[in-house]
């Protein structure tokens, strides 16, 4: 090895930034000249590392050295490219080793003698030897990460199901049943099924799906519909297939597999290598987050469109949830659901109790006198309280616990109707006939233009807490929704008013502060968009709406439409 690539192979394990990519390219076309080039780049990778690292830590290298196949020993299955990436990656990512001098005591001042020096001899058995070790501890260190588990060792935990039904007795297959490596394939009929690796990656298994765990980090997949979500310290899990191989690289993706033996890769988060063909035209490509790739039968390679819900993600059967990776839905939260379409229509909040109920059944057409206390929702898991907010007296509560308080604007001190996703603005007895509201041209209140109806003066908390409790593996990014004055009031107005122009303003909050505020919007202003950003501390959502600025609530039919709660 010339001076130059000495240099290089230095410079990637010391300082990998500061390689140009020419510099970097010099040194992957070197690696792939031959085998021993591999073996020499391999040897240093690992003895740059320190031995604690190699055996105790998850090492990305060691995944690596996994995926290939224990019983090649050509020069291929070294050379595979998937394992130059990931080998890459893991040095890049490797953190420093710094050089620590030993401290060295300082020596006792005698007489000073004439030093007498010795030719140093060097004894080329031991030289030899320490080589021996070297390489020793090298194949050593190979040998042991190409060694396979045991057979029947246990490596995940059916920690899940929804409504499965096994080609084995049911009763078998219980939520905490430990899994065992290559012990036998499992057939998956129908329903779904969450298994957690002990490696912390998680797969969820959509039915009808045959599949065999291989190992620790590997899932061999013969047809059937499987989500991984593989967390740092196990990067390198690998899924099978019939046609091909997918190795993360810190992500999460879908497999599916058809009986045919068509497979289809989309990747929601991260990066996976796939690799695909036989060993003699074997092809490796990088695929990135929003890409989607199908394997055909004879492993040809196309472009599709990556889908975000085509997957179950995750699933909780004690809560009935089932996470496709769509946003939540406020709405369908104040018909009693969980936000993804578990609840009903036509439902709001009492504001005697707190209680839901049918809009058909509870009605407020009368205006009624605020009190500015917070009335508890005790129906709801994620739903904290509803409030009539007047700040003629100071800041109000906006949360159950007191803790958090809001300086609501003057009102008029009323509300009238209840807080509702029902979308209708009256039961049709009185002088205005029963219709749907709507903004922006839609018709609000339907599954494809959800809508939480809030007339002033009025407030309704949500305990993001408690959302994130239920949806464990959700990231909550933002909240995004439409809001505004139905359409249909002014036509209504104007008959009963000449000459009125119903005004409101529309408040969101985060834990009590102010995050979005429009006042005196009109019907006129249409549609206005909010989007508010989510931070993992943040405990409360508030959606308020109170009358403009003159105080009044007549016609303030007021809408929060598609209100979401957007996962990362």
């Amino acid at each position: 090895m010339n001076e130059q690539l000495d240099h290089l192979i230095s410079l990637f394990l010391l300082d990998s930034a500061a390689m140009s990519p020419q510099q970097a390219d010099q040194l992957s076309e070197w690696i792939k000249q031959n085998p021993d080039n591999a073996r020499t780049f391999i040897l240093s990778a690992l003895l740059h590392r320190n031995i604690h690292d190699t055996f105790l830590r998850a090492d990305n290298a060691r995944n690596v050295l996994l995926q290939c196949d224990p019983a090649a020993s050509d020069a291929e299955s070294l050379l595979n490219p998937e394992v130059w990436q990931m080998l890459s990656k893991a040095e890049m990512t490797a953190p420093t080793v710094a050089d620590k001098q030993p401290e060295i005591p300082r020596p006792m001042l005698l007489d000073a003698q004439p030093a007498r020096t010795f030719p140093r001899k060097i004894n080329k058995y031991s030289l030899m030897t320490a080589i021996a070790s070297l390489a020793a501890l090298f194949f050593l260190i190979v040998f042991a990460h190409y060694t396979p588990l045991p057979q029947n060792q246990e490596v995940a935990t059916l920690s899940d199901t929804i409504h499965a039904q096994w080609a084995e007795s049911d009763a078998f297959f219980k939520p905490g049943l430990r899994l065992t490596a290559k012990s036998k394939s499992m057939m998956l009929r129908n329903g779904i099924a969450k298994l957690d690796f002990d490696n912390n990656t998680r797969v969820v298994i959509e039915a009808p799906s045959e599949f065999e765990i291989m190992d620790s980090d590997h899932i061999k997949i013969k047809y059937g519909r499987v989500y991984a979500t593989v967390p740092p310290e196990a990067i390198g899990f690998t899924i099978t297939t019939p046609n091909s191989k997918i190795i993360d690289l810190g992500t999460e993706f879908g497999v599916q597999t058809d009986p045919h033996g068509c497979t289809e890769l989309h990747v929601i988060k991260g990066k996976t290598t796939l690799v695909a063909g036989g060993n003699n035209q074997k092809t490796s490509l990088q695929i990135s987050q929003g890409f989607a790739k199908t394997i055909s039968r004879s492993s040809q390679i196309a472009d599709i469109p990556c889908s975000d819900t085509l997957f179950v993600r995750d699933i909780q059967s004690q809560n009935n949830v089932v996470w496709r990776g769509q946003p939540l839905d406020l709405a369908d939260m104040v018909g009693g659901g969980n936000g993804l379409g578990t609840g009903k229509s036509n439902i709001g909040l009492r504001w005697d109790n707190g209680e839901f109920a049918s809009t058909e059944d509870y009605y407020v057409g009368q205006r009624q006198n605020s009190t500015n206390l917070f009335i508890a929702a005790p129906d709801s898991l994620f739903i904290n309280g509803i409030f009539s907010p007047d700040g003629s007296s100071g800041p109000v509560a906006i949360s159950q616990d007191g803790g958090h308080l809001w300086q609501p604007p003057k009102t008029c001190g009323q509300y009238c109707y209840n807080i509702n996703n029902s979308g209708l603005v009256s039961r049709g007895t009185g002088r205005i006939p029963g219709h749907l509201q709507s903004l922006g041209g839609q018709a609000c209140g339907g599954t494809d233009y959800p809508a939480i109806c809030i007339h002033p003066n009025a407030g309704i908390t949500f305990d993001l807490e408690k959302i994130r409790a239920l949806h464990s593996t959700l990231s909550l990014k933002s909240f995004t929704a439409q809001c505004g004055l139905s359409e249909t009031v002014v036509h209504y107005a104007q008959q009963a008013l000449p000459g009125y122009l119903p005004k409101a303003s529309f408040y969101v909050l985060i834990d009590g502060q102010e995050k979005f505020a429009k006042e005196n919007l009109t019907p006129a202003h249409g549609a206005v968009s909010i989007d508010i950003p989510i931070e993992p501390k943040d405990r409360f959502l508030t959606l308020v709406t109170t009358g403009g600025t003159e105080q009044k609530v007549s016609y303030d039919w007021c809408l929060f439409a598609r209100p979401q709660l957007n996962p990362e």
